[in-house]
């Protein structure tokens, strides 16, 4: 007999899920997001959850709770705040969070950034392969419970691309000539998700473009449009172009985006699996888990079990996304569950960009002395007169978000000299 390959799961097979009413949706959600987490909360010691002031995270707390009542085993949250608590939305539905759902818990700042710099730098150098999402807030959130000995820590991950459908419903509703429903939705989306009232007119005004452009144009439109785009992304990524002809990133990132497919589907729920399908849908959790390896963490991602998955992908638009919010079912599902301050937040402030400033000051002057080596191997892959210009404007003060290729530069050199590749 001869062996047979074939793909364990994909998404061919989803179908639209009908439920009587919202009960029986959000009942079944918890069910399966509750079983999600019961399987990834094995461990013979105690368990971390990575919490946030967000829904996503607070759900995974709240459940959990319930899970280890009567386990030996306890729960331990690992939470970030600003360095000025009193101007940070975020620190206090974090601190909200901690007091709620958390029995015990361990609080960072960015000055942790300080005392586990030689560690973070160590374990830059452990990566597996070179990292291009060098978060220093979450390997800070990874030493953290490495330190505290927890070796497993659950987050939130991938949740917005599961539970949320972005803009993408209200061109469908206008394509299904739902005009009053994709009006509402529209203002009620700037307003409690985008949190800016104003946005509705370019978010009707993009949906019914859409929704009504002729399909078979776009294939021509899109890959002029995206060729234009690549050509920018490719000038702000610092990347070496003749390093970038060589390995043919244009023509990579054309090919990778003529995968996921041009214009609107036929359904809500084809836009959504078409997204999740996406190559670029494995970045974030293969970085996250090489980032918490090299501090022996094992993350773990409930949202992403294959069960809660399908369930996800297979849900009615109006349980994703209804009055504008996003994740419509977690929220309605966490009801006496999660503080309603955390389930309907508007908007949302990210403290992370704090830890990477400060450890940026840390690693300047080595910093400093690589921008300045032009025969530095980091350099057959980064453009050195592009960093130049960069670092010269962050020594100025100007830190935008581009500075964060600082952060990658300094991530390759370190594992360029571990894995003593330099010729």
């Amino acid at each position: 007999e001869s062996c047979e390959i074939r793909q364990y799961w994909n998404t061919d097979n989803i179908a639209v899920i009908q439920r009587n009413n919202d009960r029986e949706y959000q009942e079944e959600c918890i069910a399966i997001l509750k079983e999600a987490i019961r399987c990834r909360l094995r461990s013979d010691n105690n368990t971390a959850i990575a919490l946030s002031g967000g829904i996503d995270s607070s759900s995974i707390a709240a459940l959990s709770n319930k899970l280890l009542r009567s386990s030996d085993n306890k729960q331990i949250s690992i939470s970030g705040l600003s360095a000025n608590e009193a101007s940070s939305p975020e620190s206090a539905l974090v601190r909200k969070a901690v007091s709620s759902l958390s029995k015990s818990s361990v609080l960072i700042t960015p000055e942790v950034v300080n005392t586990l710099y030689k560690d973070i730098v160590a374990g830059m150098k452990r990566f597996d392969a070179p990292q291009v999402y060098q978060n220093i807030f979450l390997v800070c959130l990874y030493q953290t419970a490495a330190q505290h000995r927890l070796n497993v820590l659950l987050d939130g991950a991938e949740s917005d691309t599961l539970l949320g459908l972005g803009g993408h419903y209200i061109s469908h509703l206008f394509k299904n000539r739902e005009i009053k429903s994709a009006l509402r939705e529209a203002d009620l989306r700037a307003e409690n998700t985008l949190n800016y009232p104003g946005g509705k007119y370019e978010l009707i005004i993009n949906s019914m473009r859409a929704a009504w452009f002729p399909n078979f144009t776009r294939a021509c439109t899109y890959a002029i449009r995206k060729r234009f785009t690549y050509k920018r992304m490719l000038a702000e990524s610092m990347i070496d172009p003749s390093f970038a002809r060589r390995i043919d990133v244009l023509g990579n990132l054309s090919r990778a985006y003529e995968q996921v497919g041009y214009g609107i589907t036929r359904s809500i729920n084809e836009m959504r699996i078409r997204a999740f399908n996406r190559p670029f849908m494995g970045l974030m959790p293969v970085s996250t888990d090489m980032m918490s390896s090299a501090f022996s963490v094992d993350l773990r991602h409930p949202y992403l079990d294959r069960r809660f998955v399908e369930f996800s992908l297979g849900l009615p638009w109006d349980q994703k996304n209804r009055d504008g919010w996003e994740k419509y079912i977690l929220r309605k599902s966490m009801e006496n569950l999660v503080p309603d301050e955390i389930r309907w937040r508007r908007g949302r402030d990210h403290v992370g960009g704090e830890y990477q400033e400060t450890f940026l000051r840390l690693i300047y002057p080595e910093l400093e002395a690589i921008i300045n080596d032009k025969g530095n191997a980091v350099f057959a892959f980064y453009d050195n007169r592009a960093i130049q210009d960069l670092y010269n404007g962050y020594k100025k003060n100007n830190h935008g978000s581009n500075y964060l290729h600082l952060l990658n530069l300094y991530g390759l050199h370190n594992w360029i000299n571990a894995k003593n590749l330099v010729k």
